[in-house]
């Protein structure tokens, strides 16, 4: 999680637009917009190497809940998923899988796709998607099944000098998004508040990736030939070499 608390944040963003102490109230609700920005933030990689997308490293956020819908369901609410209170504390869902057929649906899709659909017809559900507080099926339950929601949650706004949920690397950013957006409003500084957007990227884009630390062994030309998917007997005496284990 972030080692600087939301008031140490705040202070930092009132120094960098001038010691305007007269604005913590908006500076506050910068800092807030902010966290939740840099989660959901996709920087493109030079040269068409993807994107940088940091909600994958919050794991703090990432969590999920199980809910059983009885037969003869096309729905189900989200807050019947346990742990969920409030729909909007889903962030975004990841997956939903069946447990009880040991498989993932497809979605979310468009809750429009799903409107051209008979979901009247019975079967095992295939395909969701989510339209406010409910999760749509492409189909009617036709038996009691046990499902498992995986999904991003919403960060609780933080208060007083409560830090952030997600990694500690982040911290920085944060107060440069908040830089940027009290620069633009209400200051109405535009030019220097494209300086601290460029920072941003330039700052992201300059640390290495977790998923470059995680493909390392690769570079190095240590790859597994034997699939990960594979559930058969195994030596259990393999040892690694180069290219093979």
């Amino acid at each position: 999680m972030g080692s600087l608390g939301f008031s140490t944040l705040t202070g930092n963003v009132e120094r960098n637009i001038g010691n305007r102490t007269d604005l913590t109230t908006q500076v506050q609700a910068a800092v807030n917009q902010a966290y939740l920005d840099v989660i959901t933030m996709r920087v493109p990689r030079p040269n068409g190497a993807g994107f940088l997308e940091p909600i994958k490293f919050c794991y703090n956020l990432m969590t999920s809940g199980t809910i059983t819908v009885a037969s003869a369901l096309a729905s189900f609410a989200l807050t019947s998923v346990s742990g969920i209170t409030d729909a909007d504390t889903v962030l975004a869902i990841y997956a939903l899988r069946d447990t009880t057929n040991k498989k993932i649906l497809e979605g979310p899709k468009q809750y429009r796709d799903l409107l051209e659909i008979d979901v009247t017809v019975t079967g095992d559900p295939t395909h969701y998607a989510r339209y406010g507080n409910t999760i749509y099926f492409n189909r009617t339950t036709d038996a009691s099944t046990a499902y498992t929601l995986y999904y991003y949650k919403r960060p609780t706004a933080l208060t007083g000098s409560t830090a952030t949920v997600i990694p500690v690397e982040y911290d920085y950013p944060i107060e440069l998004r908040a830089t940027q957006i009290m620069l633009e409003t209400p200051l109405h500084e535009t030019d220097h508040a494209a300086e601290y957007g460029g920072r941003i990227i330039q700052w992201l884009l300059e640390r290495v990736s977790p998923e470059a630390l995680a493909a390392e062994d690769a570079d190095f030309g240590l790859e597994i030939t034997r699939s990960g998917h594979s559930n058969t007997a195994r030596n259990t005496r393999g040892s690694w070499k180069r290219g093979r284990w």
